[in-house]
């Protein structure tokens, strides 16, 4: 007879991870790991930060429309969430227990990252159209001032308005130059390539030099 105590088998009701299998999933769609640190997998969870880290710069700094970094950011959260499902299976078709602070903390967590993006997304339309606005009336001072309040956390959210409002700072940035130039002939020619470019609001008359200006479309 074994004097060794008896260990009991682990439930197979459960996950192996012990983990809420609602909650470690929804904490790895945030792309920051959550669902990791509930498993008691820290080093996985670090990795999964700077693999996120390294995407959203990526996506805010590259110029353009940097679709590549897009399509790598979404396998990259398809694969968080399929490793965390994959974790939290259960052994047998009995569901484990759900641990509710978890759900709470992965919920509150998600509803956090979803409102910071649609803040950023409305200020950052508010900021471009503000500019547009001011640009139209022919103060590009302060249509340059409100677009330099577009930080690179906007462009991960709103792509395509940020790149808008680049524009038409370009475009200030030109027109701008030309009421600088002391000399009428370099003038004109400043104020043609304003002009000519793509995001330009006004519709300067060049033969009566570049102060002579009437918003585009009166």
């Amino acid at each position: 007879m074994s004097d060794r105590p008896e260990t009991s088998p682990p439930d197979p009701t459960h996950p192996p991870s012990g983990g809420d299998r609602l909650a470690v999933v929804l904490g790895n769609a945030t792309l920051l790991g959550i669902g990791y640190l509930f498993l008691g997998r820290s080093a996985l969870a670090g990795w999964a930060v700077v693999g996120t880290c390294i995407a959203g710069v990526g996506l805010a700094l590259t110029p353009g429309q940097p679709w590549w970094i897009v399509v790598v950011l979404g396998l990259w959260w398809m694969a968080m969430v399929v490793h965390a499902s994959f974790l939290t299976r259960p052994v047998t078709g009995s569901p484990a227990r759900p641990v509710l602070w978890q759900r709470i903390v992965a919920t509150s967590v998600v509803v956090l990252l979803a409102t910071t993006g649609l803040v950023l997304r409305t200020e950052a339309q508010r900021l471009v159209d503000d500019a547009g606005r001011s640009h139209a009336a022919g103060n590009c001072t302060t249509a340059s001032a409100t677009l330099y309040r577009l930080h690179p956390w906007h462009s991960v959210v709103a792509r395509t308005t940020v790149l808008d409002g680049r524009a038409e700072l370009e475009a200030c940035g030109v027109l701008l130059d030309a009421l600088a130039q002391g000399e009428p002939a370099t003038a004109a020619v400043r104020l043609q390539t304003y002009l000519d470019h793509p995001s330009a609001a006004w519709e300067g008359q060049a033969r009566n030099g570049p102060s002579d200006c009437s918003p585009r479309g009166a």
